[in-house]
């Protein structure tokens, strides 16, 4: 077990040590580190003195286990911080993809894009726009299968599931259903 602690008030002053004693030598106080305080009244048994004795509230046990647990928090934020990347996600479907259809009937034309908007996170936006104005708009997921072909779902909508994967054509880069029908062609 370790030596009680003291604090000392010396002339007014709060003066911090752990396990340091005061010794009176010809009318000073000296810690037992060399260090000299002069007391005014340090002889003068029928007055108060100028030293205080107090016991030190804080052992050592305690200053030093609020320097770990610090310690201990500082590493704690710096693992944290650096454990929580998400992983970058380049897929070649990642990005926007449309289909235009023009339907003409005896009083007007109308014109349909179908728009889908791949992101990173596995999930997208399928938009339905006729004649310029959005009919449908609604969120998607979609999952890399392993035989290289995607699945895109419609929760929310009365729509059935999308198997698709690519086709190189001339000109674009398409997206096409396992029945053969082209979904969609890469902006």
């Amino acid at each position: 077990m370790t030596a009680p602690s003291y604090n000392y008030v010396l002339n007014g002053v709060f003066q911090r040590s752990l396990k340091c004693t005061l010794v009176k030598k010809r009318g000073f106080l000296t810690k037992k580190t060399g260090i000299r305080y002069r007391t005014s009244n340090f002889d003068n048994t029928n007055s108060k003195s100028d030293v205080l004795k107090v016991p030190n509230l804080e052992s050592e046990n305690t200053y030093i286990m609020k320097k770990l647990f610090s310690f201990l928090a500082i590493i704690a934020i710096i693992f944290a911080s650096n454990c929580s990347r998400i992983p970058e996600n380049n897929d070649p479907v990642i990005g926007i993809w449309s289909r235009v259809e023009v339907e003409a009937t005896n009083a007007a034309k109308l014109t349909v894009r179908h728009e889908w908007i791949f992101n990173d996170a596995y999930l997208g936006r399928f938009h339905r726009i006729e004649n310029g104005s959005i009919k449908i708009k609604s969120d998607f997921k979609w999952s890399l299968n392993s035989d290289d072909t995607y699945t895109i779902s419609y929760p929310g909508l009365d729509r059935a599931d999308d198997i698709v994967s690519f086709k190189n054509s001339d000109e674009k880069l398409l997206l096409e259903r396992v029945d053969g029908f082209m979904l969609a062609s890469r902006e």
